[in-house]
Protein backbone atom coordinates (compact mmCIF):
# COMPACT_ATOMS: atom_id res chain seq x y z
CA UNK A 1 0.00 0.00 0.00
CA UNK A 2 1.11 3.85 -0.51
CA UNK A 3 0.04 7.18 0.23
CA UNK A 4 -0.14 9.59 -3.00
CA UNK A 5 2.20 12.34 -2.47
CA UNK A 6 1.43 15.04 -5.48
CA UNK A 7 3.05 13.51 -8.34
CA UNK A 8 4.77 10.64 -6.35
CA UNK A 9 3.67 7.32 -4.34
CA UNK A 10 5.92 6.35 -1.63
CA UNK A 11 5.23 3.15 0.67
CA UNK A 12 5.14 2.67 4.23
CA UNK A 13 9.10 3.23 4.60
CA UNK A 14 9.16 6.56 2.68
CA UNK A 15 6.35 7.45 5.06
CA UNK A 16 7.96 6.49 8.37
CA UNK A 17 11.43 8.25 6.60
CA UNK A 18 9.33 11.30 6.16
CA UNK A 19 7.30 11.19 9.74
CA UNK A 20 11.17 10.97 11.05
CA UNK A 21 12.23 14.00 9.43
CA UNK A 22 9.12 16.04 10.36
CA UNK A 23 9.55 15.27 13.93
CA UNK A 24 13.93 16.31 13.79
CA UNK A 25 12.46 19.73 12.23
CA UNK A 26 9.96 20.44 14.69
CA UNK A 27 12.56 19.14 17.11
CA UNK A 28 14.82 21.99 15.98
CA UNK A 29 12.73 25.15 15.77
CA UNK A 30 11.49 24.19 19.46
CA UNK A 31 15.35 24.30 20.93
CA UNK A 32 16.18 27.62 18.65
CA UNK A 33 13.11 29.05 19.96
CA UNK A 34 13.88 28.71 23.14
CA UNK A 35 17.57 28.77 23.45
CA UNK A 36 18.03 30.54 26.36
CA UNK A 37 17.42 27.32 28.34
CA UNK A 38 20.24 25.37 28.91
CA UNK A 39 17.56 22.02 28.37
CA UNK A 40 17.24 23.35 25.27
CA UNK A 41 20.63 23.96 23.85
CA UNK A 42 21.99 20.44 24.88
CA UNK A 43 18.40 19.38 22.31
CA UNK A 44 19.80 21.37 19.71
CA UNK A 45 23.84 20.64 20.07
CA UNK A 46 22.10 16.75 19.89
CA UNK A 47 20.32 17.61 16.61
CA UNK A 48 23.43 18.95 14.64
CA UNK A 49 25.62 16.69 12.82
CA UNK A 50 29.47 17.31 12.98
CA UNK A 51 29.70 18.69 9.90
CA UNK A 52 26.20 20.80 9.91
CA UNK A 53 26.88 24.19 7.57
CA UNK A 54 24.30 27.19 8.23
CA UNK A 55 23.81 29.49 5.04
CA UNK A 56 21.66 32.39 5.12
CA UNK A 57 21.33 33.34 1.48
CA UNK A 58 19.57 37.19 2.41
CA UNK A 59 22.82 38.68 4.47
CA UNK A 60 25.20 35.62 2.41
CA UNK A 61 26.70 34.24 5.49
CA UNK A 62 27.59 30.78 6.30
CA UNK A 63 28.38 29.50 9.44
CA UNK A 64 29.90 26.10 10.83
CA UNK A 65 28.33 24.16 13.61
CA UNK A 66 30.55 25.46 16.41
CA UNK A 67 29.85 29.29 14.84
CA UNK A 68 26.14 28.67 14.39
CA UNK A 69 25.81 27.59 18.11
CA UNK A 70 27.67 30.73 19.64
CA UNK A 71 25.65 32.77 16.70
CA UNK A 72 22.18 31.49 18.48
CA UNK A 73 23.44 32.19 21.88
CA UNK A 74 23.90 35.80 21.13
CA UNK A 75 20.52 36.17 18.87
CA UNK A 76 18.58 34.59 21.82
CA UNK A 77 19.75 37.16 24.07
CA UNK A 78 18.47 39.63 21.04
CA UNK A 79 14.98 38.00 21.03
CA UNK A 80 14.51 36.70 24.23
CA UNK A 81 11.06 35.66 23.32
CA UNK A 82 11.24 34.68 19.87
CA UNK A 83 9.04 32.09 18.56
CA UNK A 84 10.03 29.92 16.22
CA UNK A 85 6.50 28.04 14.41
CA UNK A 86 6.26 25.48 10.97
CA UNK A 87 3.10 26.49 9.18
CA UNK A 88 3.84 24.00 6.76
CA UNK A 89 6.20 21.26 5.65
CA UNK A 90 6.99 18.94 2.73
CA UNK A 91 9.84 16.17 1.93
CA UNK A 92 11.99 15.83 -1.05
CA UNK A 93 14.79 13.00 -0.43
CA UNK A 94 16.66 13.89 3.01
CA UNK A 95 15.75 17.51 2.35
CA UNK A 96 13.03 19.08 4.81
CA UNK A 97 10.99 22.69 3.20
CA UNK A 98 9.24 24.69 5.56
CA UNK A 99 7.68 27.83 5.87
CA UNK A 100 8.43 29.43 9.56
CA UNK A 101 6.59 32.02 11.28
CA UNK A 102 8.92 34.05 13.15
CA UNK A 103 7.13 36.05 16.23
CA UNK A 104 8.54 38.48 18.52
CA UNK A 105 5.75 39.34 20.40
CA UNK A 106 7.65 40.61 23.28
CA UNK A 107 10.99 41.76 21.50
CA UNK A 108 14.34 42.46 23.03
CA UNK A 109 16.78 44.87 22.58
CA UNK A 110 19.84 45.11 20.16
CA UNK A 111 22.75 46.56 22.44
CA UNK A 112 21.02 49.77 24.10
CA UNK A 113 18.34 49.91 20.94
CA UNK A 114 14.83 48.66 21.92
CA UNK A 115 13.08 46.74 19.20
CA UNK A 116 10.05 46.95 17.56
CA UNK A 117 7.26 43.94 17.80
CA UNK A 118 7.08 41.75 14.79
CA UNK A 119 5.99 38.81 12.77
CA UNK A 120 7.48 37.53 9.42
CA UNK A 121 7.23 34.09 7.74
CA UNK A 122 10.38 32.76 5.58
CA UNK A 123 11.24 29.98 3.65
CA UNK A 124 13.78 27.16 4.98
CA UNK A 125 15.12 24.03 3.65
CA UNK A 126 16.59 21.24 6.14
CA UNK A 127 19.02 18.60 5.11
CA UNK A 128 17.98 15.75 7.57
CA UNK A 129 20.37 12.55 7.44
CA UNK A 130 19.68 9.51 10.40
CA UNK A 131 17.67 12.16 12.75
CA UNK A 132 20.09 15.08 12.67
CA UNK A 133 20.51 18.09 10.63
CA UNK A 134 23.73 18.19 8.33
CA UNK A 135 22.51 22.12 7.28
CA UNK A 136 20.24 24.49 6.87
CA UNK A 137 19.46 27.21 4.14
CA UNK A 138 18.02 30.54 5.17
CA UNK A 139 16.11 30.88 1.46
CA UNK A 140 14.41 34.29 2.31
CA UNK A 141 14.30 36.85 5.56
CA UNK A 142 13.92 40.34 7.20
CA UNK A 143 17.88 40.58 5.31
CA UNK A 144 19.68 41.32 8.68
CA UNK A 145 20.70 39.74 11.39
CA UNK A 146 21.37 41.26 14.97
CA UNK A 147 23.27 39.46 18.18
CA UNK A 148 23.43 41.18 21.54
CA UNK A 149 26.48 39.99 23.83
CA UNK A 150 26.66 40.14 27.49
CA UNK A 151 26.47 44.01 28.90
CA UNK A 152 29.92 44.64 30.68
CA UNK A 153 30.91 47.29 33.42
CA UNK A 154 33.42 49.36 33.25
CA UNK A 155 35.09 51.48 36.45
CA UNK A 156 36.01 54.64 34.92
CA UNK A 157 39.13 55.50 36.18
CA UNK A 158 39.36 59.16 37.62
CA UNK A 159 36.25 61.83 37.73
CA UNK A 160 35.60 64.33 35.88
CA UNK A 161 35.79 64.88 32.36
CA UNK A 162 36.10 61.80 30.04
CA UNK A 163 36.39 60.89 26.69
CA UNK A 164 34.77 57.49 25.03
CA UNK A 165 37.87 56.12 22.58
CA UNK A 166 37.53 52.93 20.30
CA UNK A 167 40.85 51.62 19.25
CA UNK A 168 41.49 49.01 16.24
CA UNK A 169 44.27 46.38 16.68
CA UNK A 170 44.99 44.88 13.36
CA UNK A 171 47.01 41.89 13.42
CA UNK A 172 49.15 39.64 11.34
CA UNK A 173 48.62 35.84 11.45
CA UNK A 174 50.68 34.86 14.99
CA UNK A 175 51.35 38.23 15.73
CA UNK A 176 51.27 38.95 19.64
CA UNK A 177 51.35 42.17 21.91
CA UNK A 178 51.50 43.33 25.31
CA UNK A 179 49.06 46.23 25.48
CA UNK A 180 48.53 48.29 28.74
CA UNK A 181 45.21 49.34 29.54
CA UNK A 182 44.89 51.91 31.82
CA UNK A 183 41.45 51.99 31.99
CA UNK A 184 38.82 49.30 32.19
CA UNK A 185 38.57 48.09 28.50
CA UNK A 186 36.27 45.77 26.61
CA UNK A 187 37.77 43.66 23.84
CA UNK A 188 35.67 42.38 21.30
CA UNK A 189 37.10 40.42 18.55
CA UNK A 190 35.80 40.79 14.82
CA UNK A 191 37.63 38.96 12.62
CA UNK A 192 40.02 35.79 13.74
CA UNK A 193 41.01 33.51 16.89
CA UNK A 194 42.66 34.86 19.56
CA UNK A 195 44.25 34.00 23.05
CA UNK A 196 44.16 36.71 25.61
CA UNK A 197 46.70 36.08 28.79
CA UNK A 198 45.26 38.43 32.04
CA UNK A 199 46.84 37.78 35.27
CA UNK A 200 48.26 34.35 33.71
CA UNK A 201 44.20 32.91 33.16
CA UNK A 202 43.86 32.30 29.48
CA UNK A 203 40.76 33.11 27.32
CA UNK A 204 40.20 31.40 24.06
CA UNK A 205 38.20 34.51 21.60
CA UNK A 206 36.84 33.98 18.40
CA UNK A 207 35.00 36.36 16.01
CA UNK A 208 31.84 37.79 17.68
CA UNK A 209 33.07 37.60 21.17
CA UNK A 210 34.16 39.86 23.97
CA UNK A 211 35.93 39.99 26.99
CA UNK A 212 36.47 42.88 29.95
CA UNK A 213 39.83 43.35 30.67
CA UNK A 214 40.36 45.56 34.68
CA UNK A 215 42.71 48.12 34.45
CA UNK A 216 46.30 47.95 34.85
CA UNK A 217 46.92 44.15 34.68
CA UNK A 218 49.32 42.54 33.13
CA UNK A 219 47.90 41.42 29.32
CA UNK A 220 48.71 39.40 26.58
CA UNK A 221 47.08 39.26 23.16
CA UNK A 222 47.99 36.84 20.39
CA UNK A 223 45.94 35.79 17.04
CA UNK A 224 46.45 32.23 17.00
CA UNK A 225 44.72 31.37 13.34
CA UNK A 226 46.65 31.58 10.51
CA UNK A 227 45.36 34.39 8.95
CA UNK A 228 45.32 39.05 9.74
CA UNK A 229 42.73 39.37 12.55
CA UNK A 230 41.22 42.29 13.99
CA UNK A 231 39.75 43.49 17.35
CA UNK A 232 38.77 46.50 19.05
CA UNK A 233 39.17 48.00 22.33
CA UNK A 234 36.67 50.27 23.70
CA UNK A 235 37.62 52.33 27.04
CA UNK A 236 36.95 55.62 29.20
CA UNK A 237 40.20 58.28 29.11
CA UNK A 238 39.95 61.14 31.08
CA UNK A 239 41.08 64.75 28.72
CA UNK A 240 42.09 67.86 30.19
CA UNK A 241 40.01 69.95 28.29
CA UNK A 242 36.74 69.12 26.49
CA UNK A 243 38.36 68.72 23.14
CA UNK A 244 39.15 65.93 20.73
CA UNK A 245 42.10 64.46 20.86
CA UNK A 246 44.41 65.96 17.75
CA UNK A 247 45.86 62.84 16.92
CA UNK A 248 42.98 60.13 17.36
CA UNK A 249 43.51 58.69 13.90
CA UNK A 250 47.85 58.66 14.33
CA UNK A 251 48.88 54.72 13.14
CA UNK A 252 51.08 53.53 16.29
CA UNK A 253 53.06 50.54 15.76
CA UNK A 254 52.42 48.89 19.07
CA UNK A 255 54.17 45.53 18.05
CA UNK A 256 55.87 43.70 15.11
CA UNK A 257 52.88 42.23 13.32
CA UNK A 258 50.33 44.62 15.18
CA UNK A 259 48.92 48.03 14.21
CA UNK A 260 46.92 50.34 16.42
CA UNK A 261 44.60 52.81 15.21
CA UNK A 262 41.69 55.17 17.26
CA UNK A 263 38.60 55.00 14.46
CA UNK A 264 36.00 56.26 17.34
CA UNK A 265 35.77 59.09 19.72
CA UNK A 266 33.02 60.89 21.70
CA UNK A 267 32.70 64.62 22.66
CA UNK A 268 33.82 65.41 26.37
CA UNK A 269 31.27 63.91 29.20
CA UNK A 270 31.23 63.51 33.15
CA UNK A 271 30.51 60.28 34.35
CA UNK A 272 27.25 60.12 36.61
CA UNK A 273 28.38 57.06 38.65
CA UNK A 274 31.55 55.42 38.80
CA UNK A 275 30.79 53.21 36.51
CA UNK A 276 29.51 52.81 32.83
CA UNK A 277 28.13 50.08 31.23
CA UNK A 278 28.60 48.76 27.67
CA UNK A 279 26.01 47.12 25.63
CA UNK A 280 27.49 45.91 22.39
CA UNK A 281 25.63 44.28 19.40
CA UNK A 282 26.62 43.29 16.25
CA UNK A 283 24.60 43.32 13.26
CA UNK A 284 25.03 42.17 10.00
CA UNK A 285 22.63 43.63 7.37
CA UNK A 286 21.49 43.58 3.32
CA UNK A 287 21.95 46.35 1.11
CA UNK A 288 19.19 48.73 1.85
CA UNK A 289 18.09 47.31 5.12
CA UNK A 290 18.66 49.85 8.24
CA UNK A 291 18.39 49.65 12.26
CA UNK A 292 15.03 51.32 13.87
CA UNK A 293 14.71 54.35 14.54
CA UNK A 294 15.40 55.38 18.18
CA UNK A 295 16.49 57.97 20.85
CA UNK A 296 19.81 57.26 22.64
CA UNK A 297 20.16 56.65 26.00
CA UNK A 298 23.64 57.19 26.56
CA UNK A 299 26.66 57.66 24.05
CA UNK A 300 25.76 55.69 20.91
CA UNK A 301 28.74 54.31 18.91
CA UNK A 302 28.33 52.82 15.47
CA UNK A 303 31.29 51.06 13.84
CA UNK A 304 31.37 49.68 10.34
CA UNK A 305 33.76 46.81 9.72
CA UNK A 306 32.29 46.05 5.95
CA UNK A 307 30.55 47.66 3.94
CA UNK A 308 28.93 51.45 3.98
CA UNK A 309 26.37 52.45 6.68
CA UNK A 310 24.82 56.10 6.38
CA UNK A 311 23.75 57.26 9.71
CA UNK A 312 21.04 59.66 9.98
CA UNK A 313 19.32 61.90 12.53
CA UNK A 314 15.79 61.77 13.37
CA UNK A 315 14.20 65.59 13.37
CA UNK A 316 17.75 67.24 14.37
CA UNK A 317 21.07 67.34 12.78
CA UNK A 318 23.13 65.68 15.57
CA UNK A 319 25.97 67.27 14.66
CA UNK A 320 24.30 71.11 14.84
CA UNK A 321 26.72 71.95 11.68
CA UNK A 322 23.12 73.37 10.33
CA UNK A 323 20.07 74.80 12.31
CA UNK A 324 18.57 75.86 8.96
CA UNK A 325 17.53 72.19 8.31
CA UNK A 326 17.57 70.77 11.68
CA UNK A 327 13.30 70.12 11.42
CA UNK A 328 13.66 68.09 8.59
CA UNK A 329 11.96 64.89 8.83
CA UNK A 330 15.16 62.90 8.55
CA UNK A 331 19.00 64.25 7.83
CA UNK A 332 22.09 61.93 6.97
CA UNK A 333 24.88 63.47 8.19
CA UNK A 334 27.67 60.42 8.24
CA UNK A 335 28.81 57.74 5.59
CA UNK A 336 31.30 55.84 7.30
CA UNK A 337 33.36 52.43 6.27
CA UNK A 338 35.93 50.16 8.24
CA UNK A 339 38.56 53.16 9.57
CA UNK A 340 36.17 54.99 11.00
CA UNK A 341 32.50 55.44 13.07
CA UNK A 342 29.95 57.71 14.31
CA UNK A 343 29.32 58.67 18.22
CA UNK A 344 25.90 59.69 18.79
CA UNK A 345 25.89 61.93 21.87
CA UNK A 346 22.97 61.20 24.58
CA UNK A 347 18.99 61.70 23.39
CA UNK A 348 19.77 61.38 20.36
CA UNK A 349 16.95 60.23 17.65
CA UNK A 350 18.97 58.45 14.44
CA UNK A 351 19.10 55.56 12.27
CA UNK A 352 21.29 53.56 10.07
CA UNK A 353 20.63 52.67 6.34
CA UNK A 354 23.45 50.21 4.68
CA UNK A 355 24.14 52.21 1.71
CA UNK A 356 26.35 49.66 0.01
CA UNK A 357 26.01 47.44 -2.80
CA UNK A 358 27.05 44.42 -0.63
CA UNK A 359 25.89 43.32 2.94
CA UNK A 360 27.26 45.35 5.89
CA UNK A 361 28.77 43.86 8.90
CA UNK A 362 29.11 46.50 11.78
CA UNK A 363 29.15 46.77 15.91
CA UNK A 364 26.83 49.24 18.03
CA UNK A 365 28.30 50.00 21.44
CA UNK A 366 25.82 51.94 23.47
CA UNK A 367 27.71 53.20 26.50
CA UNK A 368 25.65 54.53 29.91
CA UNK A 369 26.59 56.05 33.31
CA UNK A 370 26.11 53.16 36.20
CA UNK A 371 25.89 53.65 39.70
CA UNK A 372 26.77 50.54 40.88
CA UNK A 373 30.33 48.01 39.60
CA UNK A 374 30.62 44.26 39.99
CA UNK A 375 33.81 42.52 41.05
CA UNK A 376 34.25 41.59 37.93
CA UNK A 377 34.99 44.53 36.41
CA UNK A 378 38.43 44.49 39.02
Amino acid sequence: MGYLAGTRTIGDAGFDRWEAQKRTAVAFYEALGAFDQSANQEQLAELLASEFIDQRLDIQQTLGRTDFMRAAAQEARTFPQRQLVPVSMSSDGGWVVVLVKTVDAAPGRFGGIPLPASEQSRRELLHVQDGRIVGRVVMEESGSMLRSLEPVLLRVADAGTQTLKIERHDFDAHASERPIFRSDTLIAVDVGRFSMLVDGTEHALEAGESLPIPADRAVSISNVSDVPGRLFALFAAPIEQPAVDAGANQLIHAAPGVAVSIVGQTEHFVPGGPCLIALPGFAIMAPGQRLPAHRTTGYELILPTSGTIEVGSLYQDVLLTDSERQWQEELPFASIELGSAVAAPPDSEITATVTSQESATFWVFTVESSSGCSSSSG
